[in-house]
This record gives structure tokens, C-alpha cells and sequence, in this order.
């Protein structure tokens, strides 16, 4: 594992050498994996396929930042699988994730890469210089955040002039939610997501709030198609041209923040 030049000493060094800061924060430590997507193996499919598509546009999108090699720092990365779909392009990756885990073999693989190391921390306040990284990401992390003005604050300070931030978040103004808008359904899922969530963004809310910090911001949405049984691969197959075509009404906001020197 990749050795961390750290700004203060951590609480404690846990037996895979992994350095750990105490966290005070009650929810959006790790999902309850209350939603059905998440639970329910006849929909493993239809989530692999999401996940997938997402994933893509966010490894393109570091792809895109211009520099041969990268520093990555990846804020709430879990097991830090993320990290295998970019090791062509880092430098250097360090996974920022507070939540308590077991490693399996993939996950003690990664440890063995001198690249790569994790930080048990919170990214509202994350032990690293200033100026450290080229790319941050936050995949489907920053609304697990308390402060995300905060992280956001953080996130610019630890990016290089001309670094990137690119995140992910569902869209709470997708074309679905929309139709369901006041349904019995629609409160049910977002009782759920609260559980682990502390707030949803439009795509036009994501825009505006990295605006307040980063001075050159993009955002488009992807994957339009929900789950229904038996007919969501006919509409995943359409689902590319629909991105295309449909603005901001998409399930899932991408968001690309940079600073420019």
C-alpha cells in the first residue's frame, strides 16, 4: 500500500495499514441496503447494468482530465473497486472511506498496489496537503455527506490548479420522479433513501451549488430508464439515444467541476 504524506497523525494504524481517524456521524457511514434495487437478486441485472453506465462515463471522464499520469483521490470508494477501472491512468489513488471494513482477496490486492492506499476518514476533513490530487471523485457519495458546502470546500482544497471533481447523484427532478411526483411510491423511496441520504439535488441544484466554489462546471444526466419488470431491457436499449436527447430529466446526474489556473 501506497504510503500517505499525512498533515496530523492518525488515531490509529487497524491491522492492514490502513491509518483511521474517529468519525462523529450518524447517518451515510455505509448504505442500510434498504432499497429493493440493492436487495433483491432478481433485480442484480437490471443494477449491474446501471452501475455499468455510470462507471463508464465516469472513467471517460478521467480519461479526459489531460495528464498521462493521475493523482486520484476518491471520496466514499467502499472497497476501492473503482480504482481497477482506472489503474491504467493513475499515478497515484487514494480512497477516502470512513466505514469500518473486512477486506476480501480483490480488496487486499489493491492494498498490495504501491499506487494505491485507503484513508478511514471523513472528506469533511481529510489529512492530505493542499494541492494534492488531479482528479477527486465522489461516485453516489457526496449526498451521504452532513455538509456537502463543506466537502466541497475540502475537495477544492486538496485538487491541483486545472484539477478535476467529478461526481455522481440520483437527479431528484428525473422525468419519472416528476411523473410520480405526490404518489404513495415516490414517498416511500424517499423515506428509504433519507435513511442513509441527507439530501437529493436536481441536476440544475448540482450545477448551482458546485458553482459556488469551482468556477467551471458541467452537468448532464444519464440512464433515463427505471425498473420494470419484464420490460426494462426494451427501454435500456433505447436508453443511449434518450440520454442524448433529453436534457436534464435523466435517473442520474454527472457532474464535472474544474479549477481553472
Amino acid at each position: 500500500m501506497r504510503t500517505l504524506d499525512l498533515t496530523r497523525p492518525p488515531d490509529e494504524i487497524d491491522e492492514h495499514g490502513r491509518p483511521v481517524y474517529r468519525i462523529d456521524q450518524e447517518r451515510g457511514l455505509r448504505d442500510h441496503m434498504t432499497m429493493d434495487l440493492l436487495r433483491a437478486p432478481r433485480l442484480r441485472a437490471y443494477t449491474n447494468w446501471a452501475d455499468e453506465r455510470i462507471f463508464a462515463e465516469v472513467r471517460a471522464e478521467v480519461a479526459a482530465a489531460g495528464r498521462a499520469r493521475l493523482d486520484i483521490i476518491e471520496i466514499g470508494g467502499g472497497d476501492g473497486h473503482f480504482f481497477d477501472r482506472v489503474r491504467d491512468l493513475a499515478r497515484s489513488y487514494v480512497n477516502v472511506e470512513p466505514s469500518p471494513s473486512t477486506p476480501d482477496a480483490a480488496a487486499l490486492a489493491r492494498l498490495a498496489d504501491g499506487r494505491y492506499a485507503e484513508l478511514r476518514c471523513s472528506a469533511l476533513d481529510i489529512p492530505l496537503p493542499d494541492a494534492t490530487a488531479d482528479v477527486v471523485l465522489a461516485i453516489a457519495a457526496l449526498d451521504h455527506l452532513p455538509a456537502p458546502d463543506a466537502a466541497l470546500a475540502e475537495i477544492r482544497r486538496v485538487l491541483r490548479p486545472d484539477g478535476t471533481l467529478t461526481l455522481t447523484l440520483n437527479n431528484a427532478a428525473s422525468w419519472w420522479k416528476r411523473l410520480l411526483a405526490k404518489s404513495e411510491r415516490l414517498r416511500e423511496r424517499d423515506a428509504k433513501i433519507a435513511l442513509d441520504h441527507h439530501f437529493q439535488w436536481s441536476a440544475t441544484q448540482c450545477e448551482r451549488e458546485l458553482a459556488q466554489i469551482f468556477p467551471d462546471v458541467s452537468v448532464r444526466t444519464v440512464r433515463f430508464v427505471p425498473y420494470v419488470p419484464a420490460v426494462w431491457r426494451l427501454g435500456a436499449a433505447l436508453d443511449a439515444f434518450v440520454s442524448g436527447v433529453g436534457g436534464r430529466w435523466g435517473g442520474d446526474t454527472i457532474a464535472t467541476a474544474r479549477l481553472r489556473t
